[in-house]
């Protein structure tokens, strides 16, 4: 009889990675899965940048911390997490490099990897809550649907991870039901260096998630010592993480109140689907910058959440109650997930409802610019408390599975806009090349052998044709596009290689820093455009 039960879960398992395949297939291609196709990456500068970031790490030699690499910061160290170019991922790649093509990319893998874990866990916990198998592998294919799952993919692809917020929320839903710390503290730890190995705004958003842990277990009277053990768990494993990955090894700044953005998350934004829905209009918003925070979940989902307070009030009748102790870790984790993502600036459409200031809170949102993201903590935890809800709606006429197959329907027509820019983006995705067109080209430079590192002058506002054309030859860079950057550490590069030049390096500068470049023994090859190349040509003056 388990064989059997444990079938039937590896059947829904299975039909959970199919549906996946087609909704990535839909959106963005199935080519895209092509881990030698890396056309695409041209369709946005993020995406260069975290694809030319692994491949400047893969091209490295390795170091320790394990995260660190030489590529994009020569003769410096930096680490892949700056890229944002998921150092799981990195790491797994090089560690394989000798096996794989020459062109690489793992982001199409973990893209539709994003959407099967999404569905998967949703359904893993279903399994604890209903035994209905045709209503937890509907809910499981509602739950894939995530519009910003799908903004991200081949945008922004590591923060595309919500099921790592899945993951975590599952954790806590477990705990309120079985109280099994053993299980919680492996699942908190594990949770912790995901989130450090994958992008660091998760570490702050499933850390959310296991402080509500905490309050349970404060709540309901269990050992200090035993609360305090999960948030360890958690706190020790996405520190580690950042460590492996060289994330404290690096000498960037980790950023104070001077970069605080003030980028809130707008109060419609679980309403506010943008340009992305094809039943409902925009809002306005205060400010451009509060996209940063979109996390309109689709109208089936909004449609979804409308059902289960219904289902609330049929479960209650029904008297199923919850714990005093699960209510309030819910309600804390809302309030920290909305006082997170709106802090500073409380808007509401185009209005500017309350502003206020807390200096600590300022220093470490300068480290999590982008703080209006911490929404998705709040949309994440509705998805599945609805299907929880509706978990306990027993039906033998399949009204509630059903119902959902339609909200399925409802939300792939309502975000067919988004699924149309995504897939037409990545189509025509092209690289530039007119910048490698001078009197003697790269081409022909890079031909002989002789050159190993490119120096990107300063007086450069947009270097990010040379730097992907660096990378992809095997050359190292002084500056590129990262996460943090170290302006003073930038200066330095720049002045000891002008001031010491070498044979093997390729210079390329503005026009008016020829002076410069020509005292230290740099002869441009290319006399035309704003923009020079040059090479070290005889002595250097002393």
């Amino acid at each position: 009889m388990e064989r059997e039960k444990d079938n039937k879960k590896l059947l829904i398992y299975a039909l959970i990675f199919l549906f996946s395949l087609v909704l990535f297939s839909g959106a963005y291609g199935i080519g895209m899965l092509n881990p030698t196709n890396a056309d695409y990456v041209y369709s946005t500068w993020d995406t260069e940048q975290h694809y030319f970031g692994w491949v400047a790490y893969r091209n490295s030699d390795w170091h320790f911390p394990l995260g660190l690499h030489d590529g994009l910061t020569y003769p410096d160290l930096t680490s892949v997490i700056f890229t944002d170019s998921i150092p799981l991922f990195a790491f797994l790649g090089k560690l394989l490099s000798p096996l794989l093509p020459e062109t690489f990319q793992y982001f199409g893998i973990y893209a539709l990897l994003c959407l099967f874990l999404t569905g998967a866990i949703t359904a893993h916990m279903l399994f604890e809550f209903s035994e209905d198998k045709f209503f937890i592998t509907t809910a499981a294919f509602l739950s894939m649907i995530i519009p910003a799952v799908f903004i991200r993919s081949f945008m922004h692809e590591a923060l595309a991870a919500q099921f790592l917020l899945f993951f975590t929320l599952e954790t806590m839903f477990l705990f309120f039901k079985k109280k099994d710390l053993r299980s919680c503290l492996i699942r908190c730890a594990l949770s912790g260096f995901l989130a450090g190995s994958t992008h660091i705004y998760f570490i702050p958003m499933c850390g959310m998630i296991v402080f509500s842990i905490f309050v349970f277990m404060i709540v309901d009277q269990e050992k200090i010592s035993r609360a305090f053990s999960v948030l360890f768990s958690y706190i020790l494993s996405a520190l580690f993480s950042v460590y492996i990955w060289g994330g404290f090894s690096t000498g960037l700044p980790a950023g104070s109140e001077k970069d605080f953005s003030g980028n809130s998350a707008n109060l419609n934004t679980l309403f506010n689907p943008l340009s992305y829905s094809l039943f409902i209009k925009p809002l306005p918003m205060y400010d451009a910058g509060q996209d940063d925070g979109f996390s309109y979940p689709g109208l089936g989902v909004l449609v979804l959440f409308v059902i289960s307070v219904v289902g609330f009030v049929f479960v209650f009748r029904k008297g199923v109650r919850a714990s005093k102790a699960a209510v309030i870790s819910v309600i804390v984790l809302s309030l920290l997930s909305i006082f997170a993502a709106t802090y500073n600036k409380v808007t509401f459409n185009d209005k500017l409802l309350l502003t206020y200031r807390i200096p600590l809170v300022n220093n470490l949102f300068g480290i999590f610019r982008g703080y209006g993201r911490m929404i998705w903590v709040l949309s994440s935890l509705l998805i599945l408390l609805s299907f929880i809800c509706l978990s306990f709606v027993q039906n033998k006429k399949f009204i509630v599975p059903i119902l959902l197959c339609v909200l399925i329907a409802v939300q792939i027509a309502d975000l067919s806009p988004l699924f149309t820019e995504k897939y037409t983006a990545l189509k025509n995705a092209e690289e530039k090349t007119g910048f490698m067109e001078t009197s003697v080209p790269l081409n022909e430079l890079l031909a002989t052998g002789e050159y190993h590192h490119m120096l990107l002058d300063d007086s450069l506002k947009w270097t990010e044709d040379y730097s992907n054309f660096a990378v992809k030859n095997h050359l190292t860079l002084n500056r590129f596009y990262l996460a943090r950057r170290n302006e003073d550490a930038e200066k330095k590069r720049q002045e000891e290689a002008i001031k010491n030049p070498t044979y093997d390096t390729i210079y390329v500068y503005k026009k008016k820093r020829s002076k410069v470049y020509e005292a230290a023994g740099i002869r441009p090859i290319d006399n035309n455009g704003k923009t020079l190349i040059g090479i070290l040509c005889g002595e250097t003056d002393e």
